[in-house]
């Protein structure tokens, strides 16, 4: 016992005496007291998406990671996470992530992207007519694309899964996250069908439902701003898929 109690006592004095640590360096600096000197190999921080950062419990100011979502390195000041490099600004009619953008919030870091052209003219809303929970709001048409494939399934083609079922490549990396958009979202889409582009003149599907019987649909292009009630598997309508960023 007194053996180990010497060993310990030994190696904290030893850590105690050295101010400094260095890695790859002979001398460190006298006023830091990690010092890493490379040439070839690089400082890699832990990586994390913004889910698993955000459940990180009580993150002390100074806290340093590296924000897979947002593709930054961000440290806490003690009130939030803040990014340290540039963050990428996008704007609408900007081509990005295997479409064109046309919504943006957030100062460019974050938005809705559509696809450069319909994934299909003519195809009914669902095969049968049940009721599905759906919302109006932004961001919900993913979620509302979720619920109407779990309510139909996968074994006939409708405008949600086809919208699900897409996917483009753009400079190797492929985009496979795309889904209907919710009546808000097709509103935004409306407000920039020219910019986008690609529309030929007719009603487009949401992924809204108005009743059991029917669902929201919009005629885009623009200057028409008119809605329909659309019957769910006997009116045959456009598809355009959107994706978020």
């Amino acid at each position: 016992m007194k053996r180990l109690l010497l060993i310990v006592l030994s190696i904290s004095l030893f850590f105690s005496a050295i101010s400094q640590v260095g890695i790859g360096t002979n001398s460190p600096s006298p006023n830091a007291i990690l010092d890493i000197s490379s040439t070839s190999k690089g400082l890699l921080p832990p990586r994390m998406s913004i889910g698993d950062r955000d459940a990180i419990s009580n993150p002390p100011a100074g806290l340093l990671i590296f924000n897979t979502s947002t593709r930054t390195i961000q440290v806490f000041d003690g009130n939030s996470w803040t990014s340290l490099s540039p963050v990428q600004k996008h704007y609408v009619g900007e081509s990005y992530g295997g479409g064109i953008v046309f919504y943006v919030y957030d100062n460019g870091q974050h938005g809705l992207i559509a696809a450069t052209a319909d994934q299909s003219g003519n195809t009914p809303w669902s095969p049968t007519l049940t009721s599905i929970t759906t919302s109006t709001a932004i961001g919900s048409g993913l979620s509302n694309t979720q619920a109407i494939i779990a309510d139909q399934g996968n074994n006939s083609s409708y405008a949600a899964k086809i919208c699900a079922d897409y996917s483009v490549t753009v400079n190797g990396i492929t985009y496979d996250d795309w889904y209907l958009p919710s009546e808000s979202e097709l509103v935004l889409l409306y407000n920039q069908s020219a910019t986008v582009g690609g529309f030929v003149y007719g009603y487009y599907w949401s992924s809204t439902q108005a009743s059991t019987n029917y669902a929201r649909a919009y005629i885009l292009p623009e200057p028409c701003n008119c809605w329909c009630n659309c019957t769910k598997n006997g009116n045959n309508g456009k598809v355009r898929a959107i994706r978020s960023f």
